[in-house]
């Protein structure tokens, strides 16, 4: 079975096909691989790429997870050499967001304003619809009330 976790990769920038352009043509990363292992999870335009992932077997060891982790590791390179450039209106923003099986497994990264793309949300979820519950027992005073008649 493995240990499985929820993904979730996004980078905005205005030059992000340039930017990508470049990592494909300087980087190691295997970008046939990754069309082909994330054909569904992977999105992406001219200005946008997002990668969604759920119960992805999340093991460093795992090809996979080291082609997520050199891709950000690039993002944030560029954002940091991107910085020193004279580009006014450049932003790069990124979000890496990683929900493992374990209820502290939460793994939050970001590059400028990536905490603006997405965020992790804990909260409780209560199973029960109480107002099921507020008619069962109604229900039942009615069926005890009518017997005792």
């Amino acid at each position: 079975m493995g240990y499985r976790s929820q993904v979730l990769m996004r980078i905005e920038a205005p030059d992000l096909k340039e930017i990508l352009l470049e990592m494909a043509l300087t980087s190691k990363i295997n970008w046939s691989a990754i069309k082909t292992t994330w054909v569904d999870g992977l999105q992406f335009n001219n200005t946008r790429i997002e990668l969604q992932l759920d119960q992805m077997k999340w093991y460093d060891t795992y090809e996979e997870v080291r082609m997520i982790e050199s891709f950000w590791s690039y993002m944030e390179d560029v954002e940091i050499e991107e910085g020193k450039r004279d580009h006014q209106n450049y932003s790069l923003d990124g979000v890496f967001l990683r929900i493992g099986e374990d209820t502290n497994d939460i793994e939050e990264k970001f590059i400028g304003n990536g905490w603006e793309l997405a965020h992790v949300n804990s909260f409780i979820t209560v199973e029960h619809d109480w107002d099921f519950y507020e008619n069962r027992i109604k229900h039942e005073r009615e069926i005890i009330q009518n017997e005792n008649r």
